[in-house]
Order: C-alpha cells, then structure tokens, then sequence
C-alpha cells in the first residue's frame, strides 16, 4: 500500500463525509492520527491503538504520549513545519509504547485543511521494528562472522564478540562465564557494561560470584545446553542478582552456552533495560549465535582438524574442476554435435575434441548395412599416430567375433582396459594385421562405447592412451564417455533421418517433376489439335464438341497445376511476383477461368464487384487462382441451375470477397477440416462432382501468402455455403497494373525457319502443321540425334524443344545446336512438362530463350516466338 496515496484518499474523505473518513480509518494497516497545531490527539484509529497500546479514550484531547522525552522538540519543530505547508514522507524514528517500550516506526504527514478552515495534521505511521530488528540480527551475524574470520585468538575473539552482540541486540549488559581452570564452576571473564569501567552495580555484583552446574543463570544454561529467556527479570523468582538488576533498570535478559564437539566452554548473558517485545524473543537468535561462537572455538582448538578440512576442501575443489571439466566438455560436445547435420565432418570434429581433452587418440566406426564396422573419423595427439591411423583406415577395424571392438558390437555393452594392447593380442594372432598395428602404436589404455539408440547399434567410439605419455583412463573418464557416446548415438541418427528425409524429398521432387511432364504432354497434342480444327474450318464448326474437349482439358491442366502448386507451397518453394492490382482485373480474368462450368450448368452468377477503386497488392496470377477456384467449388458442389454470388466490400483497410451458393452445403464436422488437404465431402453426390480435394487448401496457403485470410460457412447439408476471403488494401494512390490481355492468334510476319524436337510424335506432327498455317517453315524431330542432324542443313532461326528427351535432354541438345551455328543467332524456347522453378533454373543456364510448360495456348506460344525472333541479333555475314 502506498502510504501517500493513502493520505490523499484520507484528506479527500475528511472534506466528503465522516462516514467515508471512518470506512477508510478503520480499513488503514496503518495508525492513522489528526494533531492540532499544539500536538494534541483529535483521532485515533483502531490500527493505533494496536500498535503503540492506548486507547481512543486515552488519548483524545491529549498530547501526543508515544513522543520520547528526548524527542519532544524535535516532534514540535516538525509539527510546525506541518502546518507551514510542508509535509514529511518515509521518515525513520522512534516511538513510545505503552506496554513494549520504545518501537522503531516510518511515517508520513501531512496539512489539511477542512471547508470550515480548520487546520491540522494527518499523520500515517508504520511499526518496522520487527524490520530492523531483522536486519540488526542480519547484520549482527555478518559482524560476527568477520570478526570470526580476522580473530586467532579465542579469549579474545569472544570479548570481542560480546561486545558485538550487545550493541546489536541492544542490550546495555553482556556478560562471558568461562570455566575456571581446575574448577567446576563458571566465573566471570569477559563483559559489557552500561557505565564505564563496569561501575554500575549488576556488572559489580557479578564479578564475585561463581556459579556451578545448575547454579543460577549461567548454570541452568550449562545444565540445560539450550538458550534461556526472561521477559520480565523482576518476576524471575530464580535469578539471584535480581535486586542489583532491578537497581540499574534492567527488565530482560537472556543467555546461550558455548560449545564445540559437544564439550561445554562457556556462557553468555544479555540484559537490557526495555523488555523484548513477544515477538522478538531471542532464542533462535540466542541459538544460532552460540553456533556460531562454538564453531569458531573448535576451529581454533582443533588446528588439526582444520588442515584436514582445508585439504578436503581442496579436494573437493580439485574434484569439483574436474566435474566442471566434464561438464564443460559434455556442453562442448553437445554444440559440435548439433552444429551439423553432417555426420561425417561432425565425427571429425569430435574426434579431434576429445583427441587431446580426454585420451591420446580417439576413432569412431559406424555400422554398415552389411554389419561391418566402417571406421570414418579418428584423430591423435601426436601427428605420427594420425597419419598411421588413416594409412590403416583402408584395412578398417577387423570383423573377428574376439576382436574387442566386435565383442562391443555383439554385446551392447561399453568396456574399459587397463592394457589394450595385450586384450588385442590375447584375442587376436600376433601376426595379425591390427595386432601389429595396435602394437606399433603402443596403445595403453581404452575405452570402447557402442553407440546405441534403443537397441539399434549404430557404430563404436574408441578413446585409447598411448604408453610414452603416461596417461590413464579412469573410471570417471568411462562414465563420459559413456555420456558422450548417448549424444554421439543421438546426433548419428539424427543426420542419418536427416539424409533419408533430403533423399526422400529429392525423390518426391523428381516424382512431381515426372507427374507434371507426363500428364502435360498428354494434353499439348489436345490443345493443338483444337486450334487446327479451328484453323482449318473455322470457328463455327464442331464448335460444341470442342468446347466440351477444351473445358475438360483445362479442367485437366488446373487439376495438374493445383497439384504441383501444393508441393511448391508445402516446401516453401512458390514465389509470388507482386504488384498492385485493381481487383476487378482479378476477377474478371477469374470469371473467364469458370465460364464454361457455370454455363454448362446452367448456374445463375450474379457479381457486385466495383470495377474500380479497391486496389491490393499481389500475385495477379495467384489471385485469379485463388477466386477461380472457389467458383469451381460453388458452381461443382451447387445443382443444376443453382445460385452463385460472388461480391466484394471495403472494410476499413481491409478487402472483403465473398462467394456465396445456394448448394449442397458442409456439413459441421466437414467445415472444421475443410481447407485441409485431400478433403472432400463423403456423399455419392460430391464424389461425383470429381476433384482431388486440393483446390480450397490451394486457396488458403495462397491467401495466406498474401497475408489474408479465408473462412467458410454453412449452416449444414442443403444450406448452401460461404467462403470469405480477407486481404489488405493499398491507398488510393497507388496506380495498378495494366491488365493482361490474352494474346491474338496472328500469323507471322516472316516465314522464319523452326525446328521442333518432341519425343512424341503426335504431339510434334499436330504443332508442325499449326505453325506452318500460321506462317512458319517447320521441320520436325522426334529424338537429339535426329535434331542435331536437321539442324546441319535446315539451319533453323528457331528451335522449340521438349526438355524430357530420350539419351540426350533438351538442355544439353539446346547447347548442341547452339555450338553448330557459331556466330549465328538461335532463339532457344522449351516446350515441356516440367515447369517447376528447378527447371525454369536449369533451362536459363543452358541458353533458352523461353521456357512454356505444356500444354500451352498456341496464342501464347505465338507470341513467345515473335518477341524471341525479336531480340535475336543479327547473324554475323
């Protein structure tokens, strides 16, 4: 509780009402009390009385009577500066009490003035006497302990004591018995008196006593061996110099023996002229300082003891150096082994560690597949044993079953040898290739650890010692090791998951790779052999049927890209090509995308959609992608000659899309999972509508890309459902991109000469006879070979190629044909079904020009060709 803002509450109660004054009064931990400017008490709350004693009654009307004689004019002095508009904040000073003497107390005061002008003192103490009394007892035990520590004499250092004590306990008598020489009685030794010299007549009394066991103060203490206490002196009917006590005002006192290896010494007394409050009482004070003055009795008495324990705390320093040691080494170990999912380069780095920190050389074998032990990392003190340790890795460690490092192996087990080169030569031939070699070493001792995780082996570490250098391995070295070999064992697995998962993933790259080409090339014959039977008759003729194959094959193609876009997104490999966009050119071009399935189904779609005015900033391609599919989703998922709404709205700095349907609707367990992957409704009727259940979890990655968000809705099965996407708005100022137009099928200006190369050959044939009616002069090649062989007199300006050839790929045949036209322009464009960014990479290394994914509009395929012959340099004469 903050004492000020408590005076402020007070004085703000004062000028409200009396009842709020009391309520907060009576609530205050604190005294509460109002002064007038003579000192005067004119309130007095509960928490007052309880602190320094006096009741309401007693007080009221009545000078302030916790002010010490001694501090009376100071108390005026700061009383008058009260009511000069001054105020005091946290001050520390004593009080009266009734009943416990003076009290250490904090307080605060302050002016108020009430409506009727009226002055006076609003003063809030607090009793921090248990505080100090604490912290004296802190500080006490402190100076004890440094006078302790200085002190080599014992008489001296318990004087010397005593007085410490006394000032801290704030007694005004402190006395020492000791035990009399020859006698059995305890006599007077050493003392701290209120009068100088010891004059005042309890300290004189004292020194012509002497008290046996269970005489008296000091004999009860000695009898009893535990601290004894007197509240009150004058009501203790056993304590003898009760009359010399009462004499020079003594009321309290108490007492603790002095010990060490359970022999008695001594006692001290404490007196003082103010009783102990009841919480103060002194013997667990009383207690832990004869503790402490027999510790140092016995340290001083027993020098031998002392130097025993001064060399056992040196062990225990040396001992705890070396666990610091190992525990530095452990952490050390710990961060190579995490540094690295290279566990071979990893191995060799902790060879090297553990090479000079903990043995004289150190190699880790790993278990083939076969079961072999492959050595793959070592290092040595010395570079002589390196370089004979990597001349003997190519002979690896033997596979003999009494080989020790095989034992390792068949046991699971970690072993230790005090002399390794005669384990080796007692399981093994003398003659023996490692026998000889292990000898030549002069290997002392060894550790072997397998490496395990569960009860799969691994591999082994090793940690020998060589003879010359005197080094051992002990019991304690066996146990890090040990613990080393479990973190070894872990990083190990870790790297070998860690290649498993890279190959598995380099796998499922080349599997994607593959997918994406074979089902595209399929649909690139398709898509040409539309546009001939357009070129050839015309667009009014089969004019249904073809629309039929076209929207199943762009059906086809956006089931393909979503698939593959998903693999790109999951590994974190999609790039978007940002920037700000007019919504409406993304709805549009998405409108476009879902226009055959909304008329085949006769769906009603009604847009609001403002053609201008709400601008974001984004993928202009992805975002089409993003709308076109939750179209599909309404329009596949909504009955024949259903409803579809789609809408969008400013929210603040946020755009809001909505596409609402009046069909099938979600179901509630379904609507929780709906955006994950490969999720699809379970009804005969939703199966039919087709799809691999990728298209919403496309939508949400790729919203969430753009930092959006999406949502869905429905109340349930034949409610129909909502999806709303969020995403951020750009100002007003910032200018859009010009929409894209899909390009116009022209004929070219100039015949240009065109070599095409596709291993299929319909897919060849078909765009050989699309590009001649469109004005070029083509020949086509169905492998490299053939290629390369066409090229030599055909001497093509342009070369259209499919990357996944037969022998030879098209990269490498793209350079090819380049290299047989030194100084002479070719316009490189791969046509493919590899369209991730690895291939896009690959294919601007080998010298294309374009790089098409299959099937491609002939359009666009047109328009690639024109800008490529475009930025051809001239050929050189």
């Amino acid at each position: 509780m903050d004492p000020q803002a408590l005076i402020d509450a007070t004085r703000g109660a004062l000028s409200y009402s009396r009842e709020t004054f009391n309520a907060i009064a009576s609530a205050c931990p604190l005294a509460l009390m109002i002064l007038d400017a003579r000192g005067r008490v004119q309130f007095w709350n509960s928490a007052a009385e309880r602190i320094f004693g006096w009741s309401k009654n007693e007080v009221l009307g009545r000078f302030l009577p916790s002010i010490p004689e001694d501090r009376r004019e100071e108390f005026i002095t700061n009383l008058q500066r009260i009511f000069e508009h001054r105020e005091i904040r946290g001050v520390e000073t004593k009080r009266l009490t009734r009943d416990r003497g003076p009290i250490e107390v904090q307080l605060w005061a302050n002016l108020i003035e009430l409506p009727d002008g009226q002055k006076f003192c609003l003063t809030l103490i607090s009793d921090v006497s248990q505080l100090r009394r604490l912290a004296r007892q802190n500080t006490l035990q402190l100076e004890l302990s440094r006078l302790l520590a200085d002190a080599t004499v014992l008489d001296t250092a318990l004087s010397e004591c005593l007085h410490a004590i006394c000032r801290g306990m704030d007694c005004q008598v402190g006395q020492l018995w000791m035990l009399e020489p020859g006698t059995q009685a305890l006599r007077l030794q050493a003392f701290h008196s209120i009068s100088p010299g010891g004059e005042d007549a309890f300290t004189r009394r004292s020194a012509t006593l002497s008290f046996r066991l269970g005489e008296g103060l000091p004999g009860q203490v000695w009898q009893n061996r535990r601290p004894f206490f007197m509240a009150e002196l004058n009501q203790a009917g056993t304590f003898l110099r009760q009359p010399e006590a009462v004499e020079v005002g003594l009321r309290a006192g108490g007492a603790f023996p002095i010990e060490f290896g359970g022999q008695f010494v001594g006692v001290m007394e404490f007196f003082r002229t103010a009783p102990f409050p009841e919480e103060e009482a002194p013997c667990e004070l009383l207690e832990s300082l004869g503790r402490q003055l027999g510790q140092f009795a016995e340290r001083l008495r027993h020098s031998a003891e002392r130097e025993q324990a001064r060399r056992a705390a040196e062990a225990a320093a040396e001992e705890a150096q070396r666990q610091a040691a190992r525990l530095r080494l452990l952490a050390e170990t710990s961060s190579i082994l995490s540094s690295s999912l290279d566990f071979a380069q990893t191995l060799e780095q902790l060879t090297k560690l553990l090479a000079p920190t903990l043995a004289d050389a150190c190699s880790v074998s790993i278990l083939t597949v076969e079961g072999k032990l492959e050595r793959v990392a070592e290092a040595a003190l010395d570079d002589e044993v390196v370089r004979a340790m990597a001349a003997f890795r190519a002979a690896r460690a033997p596979q003999e079953a009494t080989h020790p490092m095989a034992e390792v192996v068949q046991t699971k087990q970690a072993r230790l040898f005090k002399d390794y080169a005669s384990a080796v030569t007692q399981r093994l031939p003398a003659d023996h290739p490692y026998t000889v070699f292990i000898r030549s070493l002069r290997l002392h001792h060894a550790i072997l650890v397998p490496l395990m995780r569960g009860e799969r082996m691994i591999g082994v570490l090793a940690l020998a010692t060589l003879a010359h250098t005197g080094r051992t391995l002990t019991e304690e070295d066996f146990t890090l090791a040990t613990a080393i070999a479990e973190r070894a064992a872990v990083a190990i697995e870790n790297a070998q998951l860690h290649e498993r998962a890279l190959e598995a993933d380099r796998r499922k790259d080349e599997f994607l790779a593959m997918l994406g080409h074979e089902l595209r090339n399929p649909l690139a014959p398709i898509r040409t052999a539309l546009e001939l039977m357009r070129l050839r008759a015309g667009d009014v003729a089969f004019r249904r049927e073809r629309q039929v194959i076209e929207r199943q094959t762009e059906h086809m193609q956006r089931l393909v890209n979503d698939l593959l876009d998903v693999a790109r997104i999951t590994r974190g490999k999609l790039q978007l090509n940002r920037e700000p966009l007019e919504l409406w050119s993304i709805i549009s071009r998405a409108l476009e995308m879902v226009g055959p399935l909304l008329e085949a189904k006769r769906h009603t779609l009604h847009v609001e959609v403002p053609k201008s005015g709400l601008r974001l900033s984004g993928d202009r391609h992805r975002l089409a992608q993003v709308f076109s599919n939750l179209l599909s989703n309404a329009a596949r998922y909504t009955d024949t000659g259903g409803r579809i709404e789609l809408s969008a709205e400013r929210q603040g700095d946020t755009l809001r899309v909505r596409v609402r349907d009046n069909g099938r609707g979600i179901e509630p367990a379904l609507l929780l999972r709906i955006f994950d992957l490969f999720v699809q409704g379970t009804d005969t009727a939703a199966r039919q509508e087709g799809g691999l259940g990728i298209g919403l979890a496309l939508v949400k990655n790729l919203v969430e890309l753009h930092g959006g968000e999406v949502s869905a809705s429905s109340l349930g099965a034949g409610q129909g459902s909502e999806f709303v996407v969020r995403l951020a708005l750009l100002d007003a100022s910032s200018r859009p991109a010009p929409r894209e137009e899909a390009p116009e099928l022209r004929r070219s200006e100039r015949r240009a000469k065109l070599l095409l190369v596709d291993d299929n050959r319909e897919a060849a044939e078909a765009l050989t006879e699309a590009l001649s009616l469109l004005g070029y002069e083509v020949r086509a090649a169905f492998d490299p070979a053939e290629a390369l062989r066409e090229a030599q007199g055909f001497a093509p300006e342009l070369a259209i190629c499919d990357l996944g050839l037969p022998v030879m790929d098209g990269y490498e045949l793209g350079r090819r044909l380049k290299q047989l036209r030194p100084g002479q322009p070719l316009g490189l464009v791969a046509l493919t079904g590899y369209g991730q960014e690895e291939d896009h990479s690959r294919s601007r290394e080998a010298g294309f020009h374009a790089h098409l994914v299959k099937p491609v509009e002939l359009s666009t395929l047109l328009s690639t060709l024109s800008r490529v012959l475009g930025e051809m340099p001239a050929a050189s004469p």
